[in-house]
């Protein structure tokens, strides 16, 4: 961004640099920006301006949806011969519906009402409060004085303890809380608009300064009713949908109903169930408020303001603006720089990483497949997908008709020996390397399929947005069928594979979590010496294919939700999910063999979750670092019968920072209810969560014990699996509480265990399960509901074998994330009723 800025401002009059400037600013997630820039190339000519912009008008992406004006940019373009810049089409905006997902809206390309819903959808997103969410809706006018646009942000957010930039500006607008440097960086923003030049500075307060700072803390402003009510969001629509989806109405009732009901489920378990902790604590927490408020006082100590130039005058330089003057004072900068070249240091990340682990001669050697760094103030509205694909064999994922799909593509996936592992961003694909069952790592390019013997044109362009070495293979024939290796008897075998979450928080250590894939030797194994070899018979390759092919959407939140812009994510999302199935709605319509691509992610579950876990909360607790949640979506193996749906919800980090008296139990409180709001929305009483069996414990009279952190010893108290008992006695050694029942905790599924974890010092609570020994998912259960599955190859190759459009569009749904409806043929059945489900589902979480 600040190259093209740049060369903007050194010659303005030339269009292509403009152009590249907007598709920066794009990318960044500032799309009204990059819209005005994307408008003044166009009119000038430039025809991948009017594309682009004609793109944005034609999805309501960042600016209003205008079919007529999308149309005529587009038509200009084309009248220049220009269909589509392959970089536009191929490096999708953060907001944005990739382009290959983007069809041309017209009353023929979906049946009757359904058009007409997409439109209503995209009204939604244009009615949202957008001042809430949008840098350039915030009532400021262009020129505003520099002390009004500084009161506004004072007045409209609430200062709060933590270090480095975590919200950024767009989260800090989102959230209404922020530390000083994210409320700089939102008013630097605002200001720039505003035509100011702006750079942030910095210093380090005294002590009584920032204790000052934290005695005026004064809560944001409360948010605001959404644009519309649930009840009258749910009559546009039915209005809109007309008689294409007749249980419309009776489904976004019973969606309303059950949002409520789920919210004031969560609020009553979960304050009976802290009132019940805390007293069984009784005085260990003491002691804590001083060492929480000393931890506030430095954060606030690292302050930061922003210096606007002056210009002409008797004085010109460089004045401050910050929203903390009034307690602070003027204060001198240690060092200024530019808010776009902030230090990665300051930065909150999260770091993903993939890890193989081979057996090879009595020993285990890890690998690293892939390693992407992921900034929260990015992923606002850009949904994250892990996924792996068995490149090997993809040919056999296009099922013959009268095949048994599912069975021929599992079968194929359990024999398979090369597999790329890939991260989707906002539909972006990122890929570093990819690993053969011999123990080969190779870079995931063409190259490294023509040393395996693949060839770089085996199975077609099956993701047009990404360079690796699964884009690059196509239909063509191989010149010979590279051999796979014996792995029952090989010398080096894929022993386990994990993923490695690294917390990176600006001045404190990395906090390091590590998440089973699969592992075909366990913990104890693992840990011997020599590691025994592990066993790879065809139902220990079937297990680990089940494994790799699940699917694992990522929520890093940085800040809070608010009801406005999920909705308005959600409607952008579901009117280009609905666009995107047009071929297969139309009645007679052949499917396409590879109708995922391109479609936008909607993880609903992730989204309930966080909408709920701080509604209606007496602390007003605020995110302080970046927490974390996983989503896996598959199929479960374990069953004889058949395969199932499978979901497992995973907390791997909650931590919350509170300005009230006793921070402890605020965060006792809030891990609890982390932990509750997982429950019920994967229906109460789910056997093994955390409070359901608390629950059954206290209902039955046999209360759970508590263990002291310095008392390691008393573990052995327990009559619990070894598992169980490492895993809770890891979880002492680290410096927690435990509450943990004295025996398996008897259920209708068989004996299960659960406990809480707390950690002594701050209170951060979270309810564990035991999960593969010493690696532990937490508040992890099975969910089979829906038709979501990770493995969605496989209703579409049933789909496509039977000719079945209605399936085919319900499995492209599953690709997206969506729930909801049975696989059923016809557009009368299975399509219907995923799309009233996904509309009663989404589009009314946390706005009830």
């Amino acid at each position: 961004m600040a190259a093209c800025a740049a060369a903007v401002q050194a010659q303005p009059g030339t269009a292509r640099f403009a152009f590249q400037y907007a598709r920066a600013l794009h990318r960044a997630g500032q799309a009204p920006a990059a819209a005005r820039l994307y408008e003044w190339a166009a009119g000038d000519g430039f025809a991948p301006a009017q594309y682009a912009l004609g793109i944005m008008l034609q999805t309501g992406d960042g600016v209003p949806a205008d079919p007529a004006a999308a149309r005529r940019w587009l038509d200009a373009a084309a009248a220049q011969g220009y269909a589509a810049d392959p970089v536009v089409a191929s490096g999708p905006p953060a907001a944005a519906t990739p382009v290959a997902a983007v069809a041309d809206p017209s009353p023929t390309d979906l049946p009757d009402g359904l058009e007409a819903l997409a439109d209503a959808l995209d009204g939604v997103r244009r009615d949202a409060s957008r001042d809430r969410f949008d840098l350039d809706a915030v009532p400021l006018p262009a020129g505003a004085p520099v002390e009004a646009v500084t009161a506004w942000v004072a007045d409209q957010t609430a200062l709060v303890p933590y270090r480095g930039s975590l919200r950024g500006a767009r989260g800090t607008l989102i959230d209404r809380t922020g530390n000083s440097l994210d409320r700089a960086l939102l008013l630097a923003a605002l200001l720039s608009a505003a035509g100011y030049e702006v750079r942030l500075a910095r210093t380090t307060l005294d002590a009584a300064t920032a204790a000052a700072l934290l005695d005026a803390y004064a809560a944001p402003p409360d948010e605001p009713a959404p644009a519309l009510s649930a009840e009258a969001l749910a009559q546009r629509l039915t209005a809109a949908a007309g008689g294409a989806v007749p249980d419309l109405p009776a489904a976004l009732a019973r969606a309303a109903a059950d949002d409520r009901a789920v919210a004031d489920a969560v609020q009553r378990r979960s304050d009976a169930m802290s009132r019940d902790l805390l007293a069984r604590l009784g005085d260990v927490a003491v002691g804590t408020a001083a060492a929480d408020r000393a931890a506030a006082i430095a954060a606030l100590q690292d302050h930061w303001w922003v210096q606007v130039r002056r210009t002409g005058g008797l004085l010109p330089g460089w004045t401050d603006a910050d929203p903390s003057a009034g307690t602070v004072g003027h204060v001198d900068a240690a060092e200024t720089l530019s808010p776009t070249d902030l230090p990665t240091a300051l930065q909150h990340a999260v770091v993903l990483r993939v890890v193989v682990a081979f057996w090879v001669d009595g020993g285990l050697r890890e690998e690293t497949v892939l390693e992407h760094r992921l900034v929260p103030a990015d992923l606002l509205d850009r949904p994250v997908v892990l996924r792996q694909l068995p490149v090997s064999a993809l040919p056999a994922f296009r099922a013959t008709p009268g095949a048994d799909a599912t069975e021929t593509a599992l079968a194929a996936a359990t024999e398979a020996w090369v597999w790329q592992p890939e991260l989707s961003i906002g539909g972006e694909v990122f890929a570093d390397r990819l690993f053969t069952t011999a123990g080969t790592v190779l870079p995931a390019n063409a190259d490294s399929l023509r040393e395996l013997g693949l060839g770089p044109t085996l199975f077609g362009d099956t993701n047009a947005v990404s360079q690796d070495a699964v884009s690059m293979l196509s239909d063509e024939p191989v010149a010979a069928e590279p051999v796979a290796p014996d792995e029952a008897n090989a010398p080096v075998r894929v022993a386990a594979e994990w993923l490695a979450i690294e917390i990176d928080v600006p001045g404190a250590a990395p906090v390091l979590q590590r998440r089973t894939v699969f592992d075909l030797l366990g913990p104890v194994a693992r840990s011997a010496s020599p590691v025994p070899a592990p066993t790879l018979d065809r139902a220990e390759r079937q297990r680990r294919a089940l494994a790799l092919l699940r699917e694992v959407d990522i929520q890093i939140a940085g800040a809070s939700t608010l009801a406005d812009f999920v909705r308005g994510v959600l409607a952008r999302d579901m009117a280009a999910l609905l666009r995107a199935l047009a071929p297969a709605l139309r009645d007679g319509a052949e499917p396409t063999a590879e109708p995922t691509v391109g479609l936008p992610r909607i993880p609903l579950p992730l989204y309930r979750y966080a909408a709920l876990r701080f509604a209606g909360t007496a602390a007003r607790p605020y995110l302080d670092r970046p927490n974390v949640s996983l989503l896996w979506t598959g199929l479960d193996g374990e069953r004889a019968d058949a395969l199932q749906p499978w979901q497992q919800y995973d907390i791997v980090a909650n931590d919350v920072g509170v300005v009230a008296a006793d921070g402890f139990a605020a965060r006792l409180a809030q891990g609890v209810r982390d932990s509750v709001t997982e429950d019920e929305l994967a229906g109460t009483g789910v056997p093994g969560s955390t409070a359901s069996l608390y629950e059954a414990g206290l209902a039955a009279g046999r209360p759970w014990l508590l263990l002291d952190p310095a008392d390691p010893g008393a573990v052995g108290g327990l009559a619990l699996p070894d598992a169980a008992r490492a895993a809770i006695a890891a979880d002492l050694a680290g410096g927690a509480y435990v509450v943990a029942p004295p025996s398996p905790v008897e259920t209708d599924a068989g004996p299960k265990v659960a406990w809480w974890r707390i950690d002594a010092r701050s209170g951060t609570t979270l309810g564990m399960t035991p999960h593969g020994g010493a690696d532990m998912v937490e508040n992890a259960f099975l969910v089979a509901q829906g038709v979501q599955t990770g493995l969605c190859f496989m209703m579409l190759g049933r789909a496509i074998a039977g000719n079945d459009a209605g399936g085919a569009a319900a499995g492209m749904a599953c690709a997206a994330g969506g729930v909801g409806g049975a696989v059923a043929g016809g557009i009368g059945g299975g399509v219907i009723a995923m799309v009233t489900a996904m509309l009663a589902t989404g589009i009314l979480i946390g706005t009830g």
